[in-house]
């Protein structure tokens, strides 16, 4: 009598090891479309131009700027210290004159003190970096709007500083703070600036994992 083999069944371990997970292989990411990309260029671009004829403008305009930081300065002085306050004219300058120490007096808004080279500068920086692809163009904009701002709020801080001291020091005092100390202080705004948009803009954020 003959046996016939017969094959062996598989056990549920041999399936196990004989079943094949197929690998899942990670989607790419879609690459922009060249449409997308030139769109973006020119917005980038437009962007750009808008900045820098912002910039212009600022020069050009300076004098309207003093005399809207003068009106600006005549509203926050009478909160400080100063008794009365009203935008002026001193010149051929804007001024801003205030009652302090019993006393008026006129502190004149030069081009030498003006903000406007100030956002010139910031405005044409924004303008320099939109066209390049690796700066996200929403944080330019942010920075240089926080540049902006804090430069025009440094300078008021500037003519509360100089007007304080013109009421109630002496004229060597004030001298000294308005040739050096005003400087420094809008040095530090600048170099501030500066700073946040590296920090902010040019920076990449460290990837961890």
């Amino acid at each position: 009598m003959s046996v016939a083999a017969h094959p062996a069944h598989p056990t549920r371990a041999s399936l196990r090891a004989t079943r094949t997970t197929p690998e899942t292989a990670p989607t790419p990411t879609p690459a922009p479309s060249s449409a997308r990309l030139r769109i973006e260029r020119s917005f980038r671009w437009l962007l750009a131009v808008v900045l820098a004829a912002l910039a212009a403008a600022a020069i050009a305009f300076e004098h309207a700027l003093r005399t809207l930081e003068s009106v600006i300065a005549a509203e926050i002085l009478p909160y400080i210290f100063a008794t009365g306050t009203k935008p002026a004219v001193s010149g051929d300058s804007p001024a801003i004159a205030f009652q302090g120490d019993g006393h008026w007096f006129a502190l004149r808004i030069t081009a030498e003190c003006a903000i406007a080279f100030y956002v010139a500068a910031i405005l044409a920086l924004t303008a320099a970096l939109l066209p390049l692809p690796r700066f996200p163009i929403g944080r330019l904009l942010i920075a240089g709007a926080v540049g902006v701002a804090g430069m025009v709020l440094l300078n008021q801080v500037r003519f509360i500083w100089l007007g304080y001291v013109f009421s109630f020091q002496s004229r060597e005092v004030f001298d000294w703070v308005h040739i050096v100390g005003g400087s420094i202080l809008m040095a530090v705004g600048m170099a501030a600036t500066l700073l946040f948009f590296v920090l902010f803009v040019v920076r990449k954020p460290s990837t961890k994992g």
